[in-house]
């Protein structure tokens, strides 16, 4: 009986120890959950945190979106931009129309005039430099030759041709750059300046004739106009010919205008002859775009006063969230420690 209940009493100890055990197993296991929810529950409100911005940013946009399809200001200014860009490509194909009817009606006189200062002499010795004398453009990536005697009479790289042949023929040379620099002089616009060719300028560097409306017009309208692609016309066949012999600018020439080149400090000249027949209209075009830059100025500085108070209300609410989210976090990483404090005690 005696050993009964020791045996008894030794299973019951053993039970408890058990229990016990188990017991802290659970505790144990609870305490490692609790954590890792609370770890979990920080990384979930930290992506929270990053994603405001661009969820915001995303608002933003079509806040600001909304805002130029509907808004009378946002409207407006959109129509006067593009009464300004109609504008600017009306003044550049005028431009161009005025080159063109100069071109048309003086170059027949422009090789007549070279041909009348050059003997017969004198064109059979050019013309045995056909396909021998070449030039070069574009630092030597380009090697040219005059393919027709055209081209060494007529042909925009004189200069070039002198002097090829001038070590070789210096009387001919001396002549022919002679005869080319009366051409040029009396009809100065055949070859104007261009990225091709630095013949006689239509541009200015004079404050007093300078007009920083017609010449943003003329680099504007002749962007737009390139991205048309449109066909040179026929009597540009010449014009072209003589011009595109690049490797580096292969492209027929559309517009007159595209070549031409503005450099720093530089103004289309409006006085230049080359527009006379046109000024008034081109005068009052230019106007017209003067008066479309005070109002779509006035439109901007609104719709730029408007679209920064949609941002300002986006980043109000930006900042109200991250700093919600950042305060949140900061509770969940004081719980996180708080518990693990508790447990070691």
């Amino acid at each position: 009986m005696i050993v009964y209940k020791s045996k008894r009493f030794l299973l019951l100890v053993a039970m408890g120890t058990l229990l016990i055990a188990a017991q802290d197993t659970d505790e144990k296991q609870k305490f490692e959950n609790g954590k890792d929810h609370l770890r979990q529950e920080i990384e979930s409100a930290k992506k929270e945190l990053y994603l405001v911005r661009p969820h915001i940013e995303k608002q933003v946009q079509d806040s600001i979106a909304n805002y130029d399809k509907t808004s009378t200001n946002a409207l407006l200014l959109q129509e006067k931009r593009q009464e300004k860009q109609d504008l600017q490509i009306k003044i550049t194909q005028i431009t161009e129309q005025c080159w063109k009817e100069y071109w048309l009606k003086n170059f027949p006189k422009y090789t007549a005039y070279i041909d009348s200062l050059f003997s017969e002499k004198d064109i059979q010795e050019l013309s045995d430099y056909v396909d021998l004398a070449h030039f070069t453009l574009s630092c030597d990536i380009d090697t040219n030759y005059y393919n027709s005697l055209d081209e060494i009479l007529y042909g925009p790289y004189w200069r070039e041709f002198a002097f090829f042949i001038s070590s070789e023929s210096p009387k001919l040379a001396k002549k022919y750059t002679n005869v080319r620099k009366s051409a040029e002089q009396q009809y100065p616009f055949i070859f104007p300046k261009t990225v091709f060719y630095d013949g006689p300028q239509i541009t200015t560097t004079d404050s007093t004739k300078a007009n920083a409306t017609f010449t943003e017009a003329i680099k504007l309208g002749r962007e737009l106009l390139r991205q048309k692609s449109v066909a040179p016309n026929n009597y540009m066949y010449k014009y072209n010919k003589y011009r595109n012999v690049s490797k580096i600018f292969t492209a027929d020439i559309h517009f007159f205008v595209e070549s031409i080149f503005v450099g720093y400090q530089e103004y289309m000249d409006l006085q230049s002859p080359l527009f006379a027949l046109h000024i008034d209209e081109l005068q009052t075009l230019t106007n017209d775009v003067i008066s479309l830059n005070s109002q779509i100025i006035r439109l901007n500085i609104r719709h730029d006063k408007e679209i920064k108070n949609i941002k300002n209300h986006f980043d109000t609410i930006v900042r109200q969230q991250e700093s919600d989210k950042s305060a949140h976090i900061k509770l969940l990483q004081n719980a996180l420690e708080m518990f693990s404090a508790q447990k070691t005690k």
